[in-house]
């Protein structure tokens, strides 16, 4: 048996049983299935969805990826070290942060 919860929708559960789409827990995300007449249902995230083209490109829930880029640049007198981060969390948006380093000459 799926359950459902105020907060979420559990693994195996209907994200559109209420008449209105409710977000699938952590670690799940919604996969339309053929063999449930084209309904929704919330699974694992490393789960394969063969019937619903949309499934790789749709956001885990609760899935956090970080993503570090530095860059060195030196000239005669100065290095600039610029390092960016971004932390994209599915529930709660998209951070970024710029760091920027100079030494004093």
């Amino acid at each position: 048996l799926a359950s459902y919860c105020l907060a979420c929708i559990q693994n195996g559960g209907d994200p559109w049983w209420s008449g209105s789409e409710q977000a699938c827990c952590n670690h799940l995300k919604k996969c339309l299935k053929a063999s449930l007449n084209w309904q929704f249902r919330c699974q694992p995230c490393d789960d394969g969805c063969p019937d619903d083209s949309s499934y790789a490109a749709r956001d885990c829930v609760g899935a956090t990826t970080t993503v570090t880029a530095a860059t060195t640049r030196t000239t005669a007198t100065t290095t600039t070290i610029i390092t960016t981060t971004t932390t994209t969390a599915a529930a709660s948006g998209t951070l970024s942060t710029l760091r920027y380093a100079q030494p004093e000459s």
